[in-house]
């Protein structure tokens, strides 16, 4: 005689719907992983761009502090 039970968790364990939430939870990991490194990434740019800004900055102050006459210059 079969057992009902048997069949039962046999028939659960080919349940395409639970393959399918496997494969889609693997999906969405796949998915999160990218926006994570999507993320990284712009601030990692961010933060490189606002560096830039702040060393030109200070480039064009002392370039400004060197060409501008002293005041012994301009006397």
């Amino acid at each position: 005689m079969i057992a009902i039970d048997a069949v039962s968790a046999r028939a659960a364990e080919l349940d395409p719907a639970a393959a399918g939430r496997k494969v889609g939870r693997g999906l969405l990991t796949v998915l999160a992983a990218v926006v994570v490194a999507v993320g990284w990434l712009a601030g990692r740019m961010v933060t490189l761009a606002a560096a830039g800004a702040l060393w030109t900055f200070a480039a064009l102050t002392l370039g400004w502090q060197e060409a501008r006459p002293t005041k012994k210059e301009k006397k």
